[in-house]
């Protein structure tokens, strides 16, 4: 889908957060944007709510 909007984009990708490593789901860059904005998902199936450190977690990533 992001490919198909002209951003620059991939699939699992590994990264490294102050809170340590994680897996991304899609990552994706709006390369003709300013400010090179960036997408970040993470595809999950909770049963419950979502933990604060998880959260944190996205909020330090670089």
């Amino acid at each position: 889908m992001f490919i198909n909007i002209g951003y620059e984009s991939s699939i699992k990708k590994k990264t490294i957060t102050p809170r340590g490593n994680i897996d991304i789901d899609v990552f994706a860059v709006d390369v003709d944007s300013i400010n090179k904005d960036k997408y970040i998902i993470k595809c999950k199936w909770w049963n419950t709510k979502i933990p604060q450190t998880v959260i944190h977690a996205f909020r330090s990533i670089k």
